[in-house]
């Protein structure tokens, strides 16, 4: 912020100054905005690939002036392409807040709710506006600012279920319908040759006798 001094003279002597350096009529400020985006989730800086992701945007401002009313407004870019990330309806993915700060500096979120089911493997970076009364006063809109960019990484496919609701054989693990009948046979079988080795259940046709 800057503030403006006067001072009057007349005939080379000072006759009247102004120079309050707290006068907020006499100052000018230079707004500066930040911001670090975020998974909702969790806090790094990555989201998976689903339908529900969510960013919390922090905006850092300073140099803003206490007790008017300011609107901040995020929008998500494409950091390939570094064009807007466009929602399933064709509109952009934005999010805005309104705040009244308290003072010169402080922090404000604005939280983004979108579909990044489209968007695995890119990356994606927070823009900022803030507005008073319907003007910009601060920008922030750096595609290379890491600070800013969280990752859309693919969600991993399950291995639990298969696609017909059953579950999906394990590494190493064999799941062949026949195989109980093939223990049943050769459980079979080994009793057969057991009670045959042992006699038992044989038949005797000598002398008449069973």
């Amino acid at each position: 912020s800057v503030v403006a001094f006067e001072s009057l003279s007349l005939g080379g002597k000072v006759v009247a100054t102004h120079e309050d350096i707290n006068d907020d009529w006499q100052t000018v400020s230079f707004p500066r905005v930040g911001t670090t985006a975020t998974d909702a989730a969790d806090g790094d800086h990555e989201v998976g690939a689903s339908a529900s992701a969510g960013i919390v945007d922090t905006v850092e401002y300073s140099g803003l002036v206490p007790g008017l009313e300011y609107v901040v407004t995020g929008t998500l870019v494409d950091r390939e392409t570094g064009e807007p990330v466009i929602c399933a309806d064709g509109t952009k993915v934005e999010a805005s807040a309104t705040f009244t700060p308290e003072a010169t500096e402080g922090t404000v979120e604005v939280a983004f709710a979108f579909d990044a089911s489209a968007l695995a493997g890119h990356e994606v970076v927070a823009f900022a506006t803030v507005t008073h009364e319907g003007r910009v006063v601060a920008t922030h809109a750096d595609i290379s600012d890491e600070g800013k960019t969280v990752s859309v990484a693919a969600v991993p496919a399950t291995t639990e279920t298969a696609a017909t609701g059953g579950t999906l054989p394990k590494t190493g693990e064999v799941t062949s319908p026949f195989l109980p009948l093939v223990g049943a046979g050769v459980l079979i079988a080994g009793i057969a040759w057991w009670l045959h080795r042992h006699g038992v259940g044989t038949v005797s046709h000598g002398d008449g006798d069973e």
